[in-house]
């Protein structure tokens, strides 16, 4: 089934290329600040505030800056998924005909055995008739053996190996390829059963799997492993396709051996740098937490102290940042989330005043450094409670006033927080 995204990036992609990159971008952007313009104007009237226009202009700002580089990625992100759709599209189709055509190829291959099988019957009834004319059964014969010939040739100058074992599960023929995997030649080969010339064991053994299960008579396709008896390890592609007559009797099968060897130990190559970089991690991770521990431990013992309410307060903020950074390092452990980027949300209970200590704490710390200053404005009763994924919105609030601090020359950073509460619905915290 269709997503429902798929429509409207089409629809978005089609909206880019009617209108062009930039007069879209142009009224996107005119459109964000205006609507920027008017949440303003509706906040203001709705809590009937006075407009802050210091505010306002650094908001207008910071969106002139910002929302030109969003727009420019939305549209590269959908002009590519775009692309990619169009892509997949056209390789579902192109699989289609792919698959088409090899079912033409197999009822082709079944003409031919048939057509080859009333040509066999022709030629018995053409040597009686020979018998009788010398000279033509010679010219009949010649151009035989020169089709048979091209044939032959075409077949043992394929890379890949190629058999066909009758309804009696006998070998019938094979190239050159198969000749050199089995280890005999043709002539040791044909008119033999598998289990005839080697051991369930062996190593040529691998090659022919469906003889231990010729009565089954399905189509097949695996990987198989063969070491060869100077210990090179190669692995093949085996195709197995049973042939039947038109009244459903099966006449043969017809193998395909193509070498896979590069693309296995390119898999395996693969999956090993995969494991590696899992084992590299760990070790790093548990590296860094040995240290990490013992500031939690010991920021903890200095909580426990006697300390003055700016010293308790930094020394939270410590043992705050501790612990988010093991948080961290949980996530680091754990590939499978980092490959998916899919790292769970943990709700705890949060006191929201304390919460907000340790973000002004750190970011008065990185502001005295650049010689800015810092101000945290808050409304509403933010001594309470709430549940909230502190180690992430930890790391949100740190990434954005290290983002403010490194884009302001001068002047002082200013983090809004406002709680809001409402008689039947959960409070909302907003942060800007």
């Amino acid at each position: 089934m269709q997503s429902p995204v798929h429509p409207k990036v089409k629809a978005f992609a089609a909206l880019i290329k009617r209108w062009g990159k930039l007069r879209l971008g142009l009224v996107l952007w005119l459109s964000s600040l205006a609507l920027l313009v008017l949440a303003h104007y509706t906040y203001a009237a709705l809590f009937a505030v006075v407009v802050d226009w210091l505010m306002l202009q650094a908001q207008l700002t910071l969106a002139m800056l910002v929302s030109p580089v969003i727009i420019l990625i939305v549209f590269y992100l959908v002009l590519h998924l775009d692309a990619a759709l169009l892509y997949l599209k056209d390789s579902a189709h192109q699989e289609r005909l792919l698959n088409q055509n090899m079912q033409d190829s197999i009822r082709q291959l079944n003409f031919e055995i048939e057509e080859r099988k009333k040509a066999f019957q022709a030629k018995r009834r053409a040597v009686d008739e020979l018998r009788k004319e010398i000279s033509e059964r010679k010219k009949t014969q010649q151009e035989l053996e020169e089709q048979s010939l091209l044939i032959r040739s075409i077949v043992d100058s394929s890379p890949d190996l190629f058999y066909y074992r009758d309804e009696n599960g006998h070998l019938a023929s094979c190239n050159k390829m198969f000749e050199i995997i089995m280890g005999k030649s043709a002539q040791e080969l044909i008119g033999f059963h598998p289990a005839e010339l080697y051991t369930e064991d062996s190593a040529q053994a691998a090659i022919l799997t469906e003889y231990e299960a010729a009565a089954e008579h399905t189509e097949l396709t695996l990987d198989v492993e063969f070491v060869k008896p100077d210990g090179q390890l190669l692995w093949f592609e085996m195709r197995k396709v049973p042939f039947y007559d038109g009244q459903g009797r099966y006449i043969g099968l017809l193998g395909f051996g193509r070498d896979i060897t590069s693309r296995k130990l390119a898999e395996q190559a693969l999956e090993k740098a995969y494991q590696d970089k899992g084992k590299f991690i760990a070790t790093l991770s548990h590296e860094l937490r040995t240290p990490l521990n013992g500031i939690v431990g010991l920021s903890r013992r200095l909580l426990d102290s006697t300390l003055g309410p700016e010293q308790h307060s930094w020394a939270n903020t410590i043992f705050s940042s501790a612990e988010t950074l093991g948080n961290i390092f949980n996530d680091i452990i754990d590939l499978d989330k980092i490959d998916r980027q899919d790292l769970d949300i943990v709700y705890q209970s949060i006191h929201i005043q304390s919460f907000l200590n340790d973000i002004a704490n750190f970011a008065e710390l990185i502001c005295q450094q650049k010689g800015l200053g810092f101000d945290i404005n808050s409304q509403g009763d933010l001594d309470c409670y709430l549940k909230l994924d502190a180690t992430r919105l930890r790391q949100v609030l740190w990434n954005l006033l290290n983002n403010a601090v490194k884009f302001t020359a001068q002047g002082q950073i200013t983090l809004d927080c406002v709680l809001t509460t409402t008689a039947t619905g959960p409070a909302e915290l907003c942060l800007k």
